[in-house]
């Protein structure tokens, strides 16, 4: 898989190429939910994705470092942690999963393998940006 080089990229490019990305995924997953074989509400599951993410301060938009407690929210952002940032990734807490998150981890994860996610992290864009991801 290749990610898109984020060698002298302005901030602004970077923001930019991060929001219309979580804006795709967002839609996807309001719309696509039941062809994708989840029970969950296509509403709810937008919802949680959006959890994943810092809603205000310097850090808005970003993904968030610590995994959201929420019952959808937990295996979304493990799935987008696990692509973006692997090195964050706790193979405990996916280990403890529920059979529905588990079932919902690894279809977002497929998803994910396919998409450049690492762009929704701020520590992946740094260590990119100095070279040494």
């Amino acid at each position: 898989m290749r990610y898109l080089p984020l060698k002298n990229v302005r901030a602004s490019e970077a923001t930019k190429s991060r929001d219309l990305m979580k804006e795709t995924i967002s839609e996807v997953l309001a719309n696509h939910s039941e062809e994708m074989g989840l029970a969950q509400n296509s509403k709810e599951l937008a919802d949680a994705f959006q959890e994943c993410f810092g809603q205000r301060g310097k850090y808005k938009g970003w993904l968030k470092n610590k995994r959201p407690t929420g019952e959808l929210s937990e295996p979304i952002w493990l799935a987008l942690i696990g692509n973006a940032n692997a090195h964050k990734l706790s193979i405990g807490a996916v280990m403890m999963l529920s059979d529905e998150q588990r079932k919902l981890y690894k279809t977002l994860d497929t998803i994910f393998e396919r998409v450049s996610v690492g762009w929704l992290d701020l520590d992946r864009v740094a260590l990119t940006e100095m070279g040494v991801w």
